[in-house]
């Protein structure tokens, strides 16, 4: 989920794709990435360390990115 963002987030890759284009991706990526880290939460039934460290990463990423 992160490196698809990370690779269109780039100016060039802005210019490429559009301004307008990038809109709906840059809307969608708090959403969907606390979906996926509660997917992965909610998948994994016994030890719960790596979803949890999954969230952390993700929400420091979307931290850095505010």
């Amino acid at each position: 989920m992160l490196v698809p963002l990370a690779l269109t987030s780039t100016q060039k890759s802005i210019k490429r794709l559009g301004g307008k284009a990038m809109e709906p991706a840059a809307q969608a990526r708090l959403p969907l990435s606390s979906g996926g880290v509660i997917h992965y939460y909610m998948l994994v039934k016994a030890d719960t360390r790596e979803p949890i460290l999954f969230g952390v990463a993700v929400a420091m990423v979307l931290v850095y990115r505010v």
